[in-house]
């Protein structure tokens, strides 16, 4: 039976559904009016060696198997302090020299939008590599079991005897 799909409630919030759709952050930074938006793929393989250290440091924090708090992000953000200001100037429109110069205040507002904006795109980034370390782990478990099967059991002896034809028995005759 066919069943009658109910019109949506006017007030419903869906405010989690355009922030998938549309993950842009505008914050107003030293005065400017500022977009913070996610990166575009090409973006991103530009800029994947200055990701690497920050992503290296993410994925530790993740396979600790909890989630983890902003707190901890800006933790592995100050780990890497020097890199931030080249990884947030290519979606924010300012350049890494007047990141580096912000206000504490002005400094964290932007990197707060800048994580917003892309914290999905890192975290696809940390699930690939996860997911790619599983299964190479599973490889290698599996090349293990496999190559302990074949040590582990030992060769067939040789054969010890000789076969001569026997003598024809009284009913073969």
């Amino acid at each position: 039976m066919a069943k009658r799909l109910q019109p949506e409630v006017q007030g419903e919030d869906h405010q989690d559904d355009l922030e998938i759709l549309h993950s842009d952050r505008d914050v107003v930074i030293d005065g400017r009016a500022i977009t913070v938006r996610e990166y575009g793929f090409i973006e991103s393989l530009k800029h994947g060696r200055a990701m690497a250290g920050f992503l290296d440091s993410l994925f530790e924090l993740m396979r600790t198997g909890t989630e983890f708090t902003l707190d901890e992000v800006f933790l592995v953000l100050g780990d890497h302090a020097d890199e931030l200001p080249h990884l947030i100037s290519p979606v924010c429109g300012l350049t890494p020299l007047e990141i580096q110069e912000l206000s504490s205040s002005d400094g964290e507002l932007l990197t707060m939008a800048w994580w917003g904006a892309n914290s999905s795109f890192f975290m696809r980034k940390l699930q690939t590599r996860l997911m790619t370390e599983t299964v190479k782990l599973s490889r290698e478990a599996m090349a293990k079991l496999r190559s302990a099967g074949q040590t582990s059991t030992p060769h067939s002896s040789p054969q010890g005897t000789t076969r001569e034809p026997s003598a024809p028995t009284q009913n073969e005759s």
